[in-house]
């Protein structure tokens, strides 16, 4: 919780402090599906999963495991591949869905 309230406070200073304008309007976005089963990953790989779900950054989540940034890098690569994207959210959102991301 006190985390959501650091991103909220955050974001808020942030638009008053550049005058941020929403657009009006949003350019349009594919909707991007996840599989409805999810793969069987290898422990290293959920583990990985969890903490990119958690918001934590390649370097960040070596040191917390105490790998190699490269070998953070490899997993991350397969991830993408497993869940056929190059996009970060897509395994945010992955993460959340298969219950290895709680609030």
């Amino acid at each position: 919780m006190k985390m959501k309230f650091l991103i909220e406070s955050s974001y808020q200073k942030f638009l008053q402090k550049e005058n941020f304008k929403m657009p009006s309007k949003l350019p349009p976005i594919s909707p991007r599906k996840l599989p409805t089963t999810f793969p069987e990953l290898s422990i290293p790989l959920k583990h990985v999963l969890t903490l990119i779900g958690y918001g934590y950054n390649t370097k960040e989540i070596a040191n917390f495991l105490g790998v190699t940034n490269k070998t953070i890098e490899f997993h991350r690569t397969n991830l993408f591949k497993i869940f056929n994207t190059n996009n970060i959210a897509i395994l945010v959102r992955a993460a959340i869905k298969m219950k290895l991301v709680r609030d």
